[in-house]
């Protein structure tokens, strides 16, 4: 098996379009992906929230891939940054937890291919 994507378990990640800030400024991502089993199949298709700038249990490929979605989508504009108010519905304008400089900090100094870049 020379192609690494068809030896990895986690395949076909997805990253949402839309970022959750909450009150604290922690950000959370949603993110779909595919548990492959040896064989080629997929076994189980699985979306969850990813919390960015928090160790996750996930691997590290996995990891990194979504970073790298994440400042592609925030690169081009098509990653839109939301909070909820007390009602629970979605505030997309008049942020007041989200802090741009650190939003940016956390997906591009986050740790790719095992290199610490900040």
């Amino acid at each position: 098996m020379s192609d690494l994507s068809v030896a990895r378990k986690y395949q076909n990640i997805r990253v949402g379009f839309a970022v959750n800030c909450s009150s604290t400024g922690h950000y959370s991502a949603r993110v779909a992906y595919s548990i492959v089993a040896r064989n080629g199949s997929v076994k189980k298709r699985k979306r969850t929230w990813f919390c960015i700038g928090v160790k996750s249990a996930l691997p590290q490929y996995v990891q990194d891939e979504i970073f790298r979605q994440l400042r592609a989508l925030y690169r081009d504009g098509g990653l839109s940054i939301y909070e909820n108010d007390r009602d629970g519905n979605a505030r997309y304008e008049n942020l007041r937890y989200h802090e741009p400089r650190h939003f940016e900090y956390m997906i591009d100094c986050t740790p790719q291919e095992g290199i610490e870049r900040c």
